[in-house]
């Protein structure tokens, strides 16, 4: 018997940049990690050839929130972000985006993610620090959602 669980695909905020419906990113949750398969996009380049670091950055943030969100349910917002670019992420590649890790002190949500090649090889590593929100629940974002895809 095969214990491998199918990932999902997630939906979407319907606005956000990157994975709203004009968005690049189509993240997936297999009971354990968010990813998220990327090309490194010409258009989203800073220096030539190589994605620009608040790009590489915004990438690790939505993976992180949204294994927060479908791990834990959490509905959280991003407190400290602390990103280590580790290898040039150049325009025309592949990449995958990862977030699995969560622990829990304090009222603070402790995320890390990274974004990796196609041959494995880390490319940048983050961690991020969210706390929960008290004004939206978890009933309230999935309504804001868009569920088509």
């Amino acid at each position: 018997m095969d214990d491998a669980v199918t990932p999902k695909a997630l939906p979407s905020y319907r606005t956000c940049f990157f994975c709203g419906r004009e968005g690049f990113l189509r993240l997936f949750y297999d009971g354990n990690e968010v990813y998220a398969d990327f090309v490194a996009e010409k258009r989203f380049e800073g220096f030539h050839g190589i994605m620009h670091g608040g790009l590489v950055t915004g990438i690790l943030d939505e993976v992180m929130w949204w294994r927060l969100f479908v791990g834990e349910g959490v509905v959280g917002v991003t407190w400290r972000l602390d990103v280590e670019f580790r290898k040039p992420i150049v325009s025309g590649n592949r990449y995958r985006a990862v977030s699995r890790e969560v622990a829990f002190k304090r009222k603070v949500y402790a995320v890390k993610g990274f974004i990796e090649d196609e041959e494995g090889v880390p490319c940048a590593s983050s961690k991020g620090l969210y706390v929960k929100r008290r004004d939206i629940g978890r009933e309230d974002m999935l309504k804001a959602m868009d569920l088509s895809h």
